[in-house]
């Protein structure tokens, strides 16, 4: 299993690019959420396109291997840490 604590520390570790990364790691686990039929919140204002997730990107291998009570829980820290992130300026 894979809970948050892990991926906030593996975070830490395969940033580069803060506000990017975030993004990306967020539409991945969202992507999963979308893919699992799993409810989306609407605060998130979540469109999926047409494949909701992007196979070339580091965070699908991670997430898709994620039970869905874990998969849910980083998405919504994700959410939260870009939601922090956009209001200190650190958007681009």
């Amino acid at each position: 299993m894979y809970n948050i604590r892990e991926f906030k520390n593996d975070f830490r570790f395969i940033c580069t690019d803060v506000w990017g990364d975030a993004l990306d790691a967020w539409f991945e686990a969202t992507g999963q959420l979308c893919m699992r039929w799993i409810d989306i919140p609407s605060a998130w204002q979540y469109k999926a396109g047409l494949c909701p997730i992007d196979e070339d990107s580091y965070f699908n291998e991670v997430f898709a291997n994620c039970t869905d009570d874990e998969i849910t829980a980083i998405a919504n820290f994700l959410f939260r840490y870009c939601q922090m992130l956009k209001h200190n300026g650190k958007d681009y």
